[in-house]
């Protein structure tokens, strides 16, 4: 999965050299690549590290981190269930 930030008309978004990528991946490793929607995660993770008390400096460091976690976990709630049991 890799992050594609769409418009507000859920057109995508995503450079060509994005798609170039995930297509690459997704040849080199015989799997689809999906793309998620990305719009807001900065903003939803700079929030939730404020609510958290963190100082300036530290969010600035790790904001981009939590995002990507936002990111991945919205993914994962979507397509919930959809994967094969082991």
């Amino acid at each position: 999965m890799t992050g594609n930030a769409t418009r507000g008309t859920g057109q995508r978004r995503l450079p060509r050299g994005r798609y170039r990528f995930a297509d690459a991946l997704a040849q080199h490793f015989g799997v689809p690549i999906d793309t998620w929607d990305e719009r807001l995660s900065t903003r939803a993770a700079d929030r939730a590290l404020l609510e958290g008390n963190v100082r300036r400096n530290k969010r600035k460091h790790v904001v981009d981190q939590i995002a990507a976690v936002l990111i991945l976990q919205g993914y994962l709630d979507r397509h919930r269930g959809t994967l094969p049991a082991d």
